[in-house]
């Protein structure tokens, strides 16, 4: 499991998505968090399956990020 909070989001344009993201980000308990959209492409995967998705792609950019 993730120690960040993870956010999932829909039903949201995504002009409204990234300004929400952007919102969030600013206020210090959620600087870290993990932010997911629904979208028709992940509608009928399991919870389970697009959380290890989402930690799955932190933990790469994290990593990629500490190689620069």
């Amino acid at each position: 499991m993730s120690p960040c909070p993870i956010i999932i989001l829909s039903g949201l344009p995504s002009a409204t998505v990234a300004r929400l993201v952007g919102l969030l980000r600013s206020t210090e308990a959620l600087q870290a968090a993990l932010f997911a959209a629904a979208v028709p492409n992940n509608y009928t995967r399991h919870l389970a399956e697009l959380l290890d998705d989402v930690i799955g792609d932190h933990v790469l950019m994290v990593g990629s990020q500490v190689n620069k």
